[in-house]
């Protein structure tokens, strides 16, 4: 396989599995997958993609729409700086310890739908684990090439994803509802991000699982969601 081609695809399931599966479906349970056998595909494919434990970052997430741009925020660049919330998501989980400002306290309350499965407590806890497999698998496919790829894909979902729902996504781009908070739309066409750069249409409607609210936008994580339940691994539980 090319690896161009590969590191293109590999980047992209990175900020698919992050949007789809912890934001939309870990964080706001905007539908229900109807497997655990799926259920278990994505949780493997976002352990060597992503590196990220999902229970404290559920809680941070929905502490920010509680109290978002406001004290109490866990990551609002208006009240900590845009430079040091976007710099700090821009450098990829495997180079860094994530930042919670969520109590233990919080973290048990504010996740506890989040299942805590043996895989969950001996295996999954170990987030550099699985992105060292991906290393692995693409320093076995390409050599030391391999690694280029790897970084490339770190990199790739740090910036399309992690650093425009901080960072970018209360700065930068323009406004469809006019909130009391500072988010905003990056782009129409949530391409890159996964639909991710409509953040204003999503502070607006956190439920939705279709970020896209005007006729020239396009959310492409809604438009594999809506594939996924065609083909009956899921089901959509908020109204489009």
């Amino acid at each position: 396989m090319n690896i161009v081609v590969y590191t293109i695809c590999t980047a992209h399931l990175g900020i698919v599995l992050t949007s789809v599966y912890l934001h939309r479906y870990l964080i706001h349970r905007q539908y229900t997958i109807k497997y655990p056998a799926v259920e278990q595909v994505f949780r493997f494919l976002f352990w060597i993609t992503e590196g990220i434990y999902p229970r404290p970052f559920i809680a941070q997430h929905r502490i920010h729409h509680m109290f978002t741009d406001v004290h109490g925020d866990p990551h609002s660049p208006l009240l900590s700086g845009f430079w040091q919330v976007t710099g700090h998501c821009l450098i990829p989980n495997f180079f860094r310890e994530y930042r919670y400002w969520n109590t233990e306290w919080e973290t048990e309350h504010f996740s506890r739908d989040f299942k805590e499965t043996w895989l969950e407590k001996n295996v999954y806890c170990h987030t550099k684990l699985g992105l060292l497999i991906l290393l692995l698998i693409n320093i076995g496919l390409f050599g030391w090439l391999g690694i280029v790829a790897w970084l490339v894909h770190m990199f790739s979902v740090s910036l399309f994803v992690n650093a425009t729902i901080t960072g970018f996504g209360h700065k930068i781009g323009y406004r469809n509802y006019n909130r009391p908070d500072t988010s905003t739309n990056v782009l129409p066409l949530g391409l890159l991000g996964c639909g991710e750069e409509l953040h204003n249409n999503h502070h607006e409607f956190p439920t939705s699982v279709n970020f896209a609210k005007r006729w020239f936008e396009f959310d492409l994580g809604c438009a594999y969601i809506k594939i996924l339940e065609f083909l009956n691994l899921v089901k959509i539980n908020t109204k489009l």
